[in-house]
């Protein structure tokens, strides 16, 4: 963790429906019982939690990985589904879900473990 991260603030802690994102401005060299503290700047937070203990997630590395939206899958009887364009025709391939990844530009961002390849054209049910 550095300044400069990005933290997503859970939606929950701030009784919305959608998370925010920041920035990590500053990181405090020392660690106290376990638990590292951070100043960060979230838009439109204000200066209710200045002070508070507050959850957020924090990048912990990167891999490579299909985020797709969350509304181009659909489940039926409790199997995960999407549409992909082959050819001329649409087809309906099952997919395993992830976790939800949410940034600013795809706010119902779901990641796609298995059942996509690089070139598969999603199509929006």
């Amino acid at each position: 963790m550095k300044s400069g991260d990005k933290i997503r603030v859970d939606a929950a802690e701030l009784g919305e429906e959608a998370p925010r994102i920041g920035v990590i401005d500053l990181v405090y060299p020392q660690i106290e019982e376990g638990r590292v503290i951070a100043d960060a700047t979230v838009e439109g937070l204000g200066e209710y939690f200045v002070g508070d203990r507050l959850r957020v997630w924090i990048s912990a590395g990167t891999r490579p990985a299909f985020v797709i939206p969350a509304s181009y899958v659909r489940t039926r009887f409790g199997i995960d589904y999407v549409q992909l364009r082959q050819g001329d025709r649409t087809v309906e391939v099952p997919v395993q879900r992830g976790r939800d990844v949410p940034t600013p530009a795809l706010p119902d961002g779901l990641e796609i473990l298995s059942g996509l390849r690089d070139g598969d054209q999603l199509v929006q049910p």
